[in-house]
């Protein structure tokens, strides 16, 4: 008999006789011991030897044994033959031989012949089942290694992921994500020799939209942190809040000048020096609790944001010098201007820079919003305006810090007369300029308490109206009586009379 190497579920029969008479056939018969050699090996004791009896009563004495074990043939050989020695108490032994061999094609299938060649299906390699392929004909095939290495799981599904480590036999930089157009050189410059200049960028190729947000505050945090010591050309930033020692036309010694552009360089403690007492010119009183000047007017500016979307131009590949004037967008130059503009001076606060010069004066009293003014050494003055003004009557006495008040000025002392027709516009006024910290409690409360409209409601009657008509509860709207709750809902706010069509006859309000 032959069997293919491999197979497990193949059986041999065999007929128990009488171990005495030797012709009468037995059956009934349980406990087989079976031993199996198979080519040139030893006798081996099955471990579980499966025998089953067919039929007593049919085909008595005829049993099968299932072949389960030990079959494959060792490596190199199409056929070894194997034999079966079974005993059993009450029968006779008896021995079966069978042939183990290597399929050369597929158990139960036919080659068949087509156009001079053998036209099969191929449905396993190395004994696993192909996928059924998408394409019918066409052969799908998992690619999960690469010389030995397990491929990674690709990011898109279909697209094989493949680290590339060398170009024209140089290993490729592996800290970088991306391969330029050009993998041997740019511009007929070979790559680290500064291959990408300012020529081979287009004019505006590098606009807002190409610089990414980290670009764009480590641009501004630069321009904060530069020493503007070193930048004291005329006319520049750095002449006006640099070193006065090296240039005196700065805001840290003398910044006023004459009509001919001349420095006049006078220290704030010099202006004392008045013939006249200072409290002849002051108003006599305050207007509404301020006072009331005239102010020339001011120029308003603007600047046009623009969003600076997501980028990716890394520092590392750009030439020095590469990015020009030419190369940068309008938009580019107005985001970096506001960004410049809008950063907080407060962490910039190193001797000689912008941040130093007007950033927060309790981290660092060299500033202009606490002391600004140097001697000829460049040392800090470092006097409070305050402290100017508490003139006592004497010409260049200081003024006590504290000295103007809202008594200081007899009662309307400042009135409209003292201003000239819309000399104070919203042009005139920054956004921030009169804020809570600015604005005494009993001013608001004057503001709030002013009557509006025909005298009888309040500014702030009024807003609690609208907010509870706009956000607050409100019952009956399918009646002819719509009542509206207050905010926190402890009483009624507004009480109409209205038509089906809700059009109000009569009104309730209660602020």
């Amino acid at each position: 008999m032959r069997i293919p190497s491999g197979t497990l579920d193949q059986v041999v029969f065999f007929v128990a006789v009488d171990s005495t008479d030797l012709k009468t056939r037995e059956t009934g018969l349980t406990t087989f011991t079976v031993y199996r050699a198979r080519d040139i090996g030893a006798a081996t004791l099955m471990t579980t030897p499966t025998v089953a009896e067919l039929s007593a009563a049919n085909m008595p004495g005829v049993y099968s044994l299932l072949l389960d074990e030990d079959m494959t043939i060792a490596a190199g050989n199409d056929s070894e033959e194997m034999v079966f020695h079974i005993t059993q108490a009450a029968m006779a032994p008896v021995s079966r031989t069978i042939e183990l061999y290597r399929p050369k094609i597929t158990l139960g299938e036919t080659v068949t012949a087509l156009n001079g060649a053998a036209d099969a299906d191929i449905e396993r390699l190395q004994g696993s089942l192909i996928a059924t392929p998408t394409v019918v004909g066409v052969l799908e095939v998992d690619v999960t290694h690469w010389l030995g290495t397990a491929a990674a799981t690709p990011a898109v599904a279909g697209v094989p992921e493949v680290d590339l480590t060398h170009i024209a036999g140089a290993l490729v930089n592996t800290t970088l994500a991306q391969l330029g157009v050009n993998v041997v050189n740019a511009a007929a410059v070979a790559w680290g020799s500064g291959a990408i200049t300012a020529g081979v960028i287009a004019a505006d190729a590098i606009g807002a939209s190409e610089l990414a947000a980290d670009a764009v505050a480590e641009i501004a945090d630069a321009v904060w942190d530069e020493d503007a010591t070193g930048h004291q050309t005329l006319g520049t930033f750095g002449q006006a809040i640099g070193d006065p020692i090296a240039d005196t036309n700065t805001i840290f010694k003398a910044v006023v000048t004459d009509a001919a552009g001349a420095t006049v360089g006078v220290d704030v403690v010099a202006v004392q020096a008045d013939t006249d007492n200072i409290q002849t010119r002051l108003p006599a009183a305050l207007v509404s609790g301020r006072m009331d000047s005239d102010v020339g007017a001011m120029q308003a500016g603007t600047v046009t944001a623009t969003v600076i979307a997501t980028g990716a131009i890394d520092a590392d590949a750009i030439a020095a010098d590469a990015i020009g004037a030419s190369e940068l967008a309008a938009d580019a130059v107005a985001e970096i201007a506001d960004a410049v503009w809008d950063e907080d001076a407060t962490g910039h606060q190193t001797g000689g820079t912008f941040g130093q010069a007007i950033g927060d004066p309790v981290l660092d009293t060299n500033t202009i919003f606490k002391a600004t003014v140097t001697d000829a050494t460049g040392a800090t003055v470092g006097v409070d305006a305050a402290a100017i003004l508490a003139d006592t009557g004497t010409d260049g006495v200081v003024l006590a810090a504290g000295a103007i008040t809202t008594t200081t000025f007899g009662a309307g002392a400042i009135d409209a007369a003292a201003i000239a027709a819309n000399a104070i516009g919203a042009s005139e006024i920054a956004a921030d300029a009169i804020g809570a910290s600015e604005l005494a409690a009993d001013a608001v409360d004057e503001i709030l308490d002013d009557t509006i409209g025909d005298g009888t409601i309040t500014v702030r009657q009024a807003l609690r109206i609208l907010v509870a008509g706009m956000s607050a509860k409100l019952s009956g709207a399918a009646t002819t009586t719509i009542t509206i709750r207050n905010v926190a809902d402890t009483a009624d706010v507004i009480v109409a009379t209205v038509d089906a069509d809700g059009n109000r006859s009569a009104t309730t309000v209660t602020p």
